[in-house]
């Protein structure tokens, strides 16, 4: 039950009239450079393909000169069913500079919804919804986007670099092997950062789809320290193998590929630029 997700249930007007609205925002976001930019999804050529070759393509360089690369995969709970619609109202008027008419519209749009639920022949109360975006909707993934920028500056502020597709989020950092040590309290100090603002704003990172892994050359990765990370009272240790976006990445960057198309995609990309910068040196 606990992977069971509410989708609202919209008319074809209703997906009609956001999608105009869509259009109009993205213009804006674009026009004034408020869009993430390491953030792939919902965007014009940008998917999951794109954000994990962006990552790999950063770590084969660092491999390159000899460094390892600390890979986080970050997950919040339910994440698009615990917005709080207060807190983005403010974001949408103080960030993003939406106000007037078009603030009240957005007001408008995600207040005074209801979900029931049907099971086993039988409809549920109606309930009020308080919190969430729209799933299954044109507006609430943009919507969500929005509202968790900002943990994009604060992974940045700890020397980080971050890529993100909608929820799942990606920081990682090149090391020399002498100072791994110190990017494994870094990047500690930076989960409990986007932690506290996660709790601050409704949100919680989910600690069993938190993945640690070190990238890099197999004699380097092998001295690599295994120690921790703590997520909401869980501790997280580094794997020699994660599911990064659909895509199977190992600690040795052998990338066998699965039958998966995402996996076969990015495995055939990756092959690519691994050839391009060996004829390149």
């Amino acid at each position: 039950m606990n992977c069971y997700r509410p989708i609202s249930n919209l008319s074809f007007v209703s997906k009609l009239l956001e999608r105009c609205v869509n259009d109009q925002l993205n213009e804006h976001l674009n026009a004034n450079g408020l869009l993430p930019d390491m953030q792939s999804v919902y965007r014009k050529h940008h998917s999951t393909e794109t954000a994990v070759l962006n990552v790999l393509s950063d770590v084969y360089a660092a491999a390159d000169v000899k460094q390892v690369t600390l890979l986080c995969l970050l997950d919040p709970s339910a994440a698009f069913d615990t917005v709080d619609h207060d807190i983005l109202i403010r974001q949408l008027q103080h960030t993003y500079g939406l106000h007037d008419n078009v603030l009240q519209w957005f007001r408008s749009y995600l207040t005074d919804r209801s979900q029931s639920v049907w099971y086993n022949g039988q409809m549920s109360l109606s309930v009020t919804i308080r919190f969430s975006v729209p799933q299954g909707s044109v507006l609430g993934p943009n919507l969500f986007v929005l509202y968790v920028a900002a943990v994009f500056a604060i992974a940045r502020s700890f020397g980080f670099s971050v890529h993100g597709y909608a929820d799942d989020l990606q920081l990682y950092d090149h090391v020399d092997l002498d100072t791994c040590e110190s990017v494994v309290s870094r990047l500690s100090a930076c989960v409990v950062a986007v932690s506290a603002w996660m709790a601050s704003n409704r949100l919680r990172l989910n600690p069993t789809k938190t993945e640690l892994i070190w990238l890099g050359a197999p004699r380097y990765v092998r001295q690599c320290p295994t120690g921790s990370l703590l997520v909401a009272g869980v501790h997280i240790t580094s794997s020699t193998q994660v599911r990064d976006l659909g895509v199977i990445v190992d600690s040795e960057l052998t990338l066998v590929p699965h039958i998966n198309h995402v996996t076969s995609v990015c495995y055939y990309h990756i092959r690519q630029l691994r050839a391009l910068r060996c004829s390149v040196i």
